[in-house]
């Protein structure tokens, strides 16, 4: 492994894009030069990945808050555990749901209710 200069940045970011076939590998979407970031390791430094500029912001941030919620160690575990925490509760197994979420159709007819109101006062 070798450190790169500020110069070689573009060049490995534009090859590492190419490598993904112009993809983030997060989120999947196409990566525009003017938006693809190089991702390295805070901790060593490495590189990892072409990003685009949301997804390593957003790694970072999730990263973070993982770090927060176990150990720099632990954190990979608790993201594995809430990705399995996320899946396993798909389906609603507590048969609950929470008393201030509203589904598409009571949304609808709040915004209804609402554009109704306004026209009222029109």
């Amino acid at each position: 492994m070798r450190k790169l200069t500020q110069a070689e940045v573009k060049v490995i970011r534009d090859q590492l894009t190419k490598k993904q076939s112009g993809k983030c590998p997060l989120c999947e979407l196409s990566l525009s030069k003017k938006g693809a970031v190089l991702d390295h390791c805070h901790d060593k430094g490495t590189v990892r990945s072409a990003l685009c500029r949301n997804c390593n912001g957003m790694e970072g941030k999730v990263r973070t808050a993982a770090i927060r919620s176990a150990t720099k160690e632990g954190a990979i575990q608790w993201l594995l555990n809430l990705a399995q925490y996320w899946k396993h509760h798909d389906e609603n197994p507590s048969s609950y749901i929470y008393p201030s979420h509203l589904n598409e159709d009571e949304k609808r007819l709040l915004r209804n209710k609402k554009a109704r109101a306004k026209r009222a006062k029109a």
